[in-house]
């Protein structure tokens, strides 16, 4: 629900599973300076690069193969804050 109007029905997961596949990898700037062209889509994050990937295992391999240190990595599954924010395009308000 946004604004009074649902934008949305279902359970956590299946609105989770029906918008999103996959995980976010997020390493620091440090990891990419200099850094390999990466063939995911990425965006700028507060703590560095932000990877969005739908097999885990080869991301992880592609960067180690590369030379990017993987010091500081997080791997983060999307929540309904993300969920919000997807279909909003805006953060929840406090």
């Amino acid at each position: 629900m946004d604004r009074g109007t649902i934008i949305a029905q279902g359970t956590p997961e299946a609105l989770l599973s029906d918008h999103f596949e996959g995980v976010w990898l997020e390493l620091p700037r440090a990891s990419f300076e200099p850094g390999p062209e990466l063939p995911w889509k990425t965006h700028a994050t507060e703590r560095g690069v932000g990877i969005h990937t739908t097999d885990l295992n080869a991301t992880l391999r592609y960067l180690v193969e590369r030379g990017v240190a993987l010091d500081g990595l997080r791997v983060k599954t999307p929540s309904l804050e993300d969920l919000f924010l997807e279909l909003t395009g805006r953060e929840l308000r406090g």
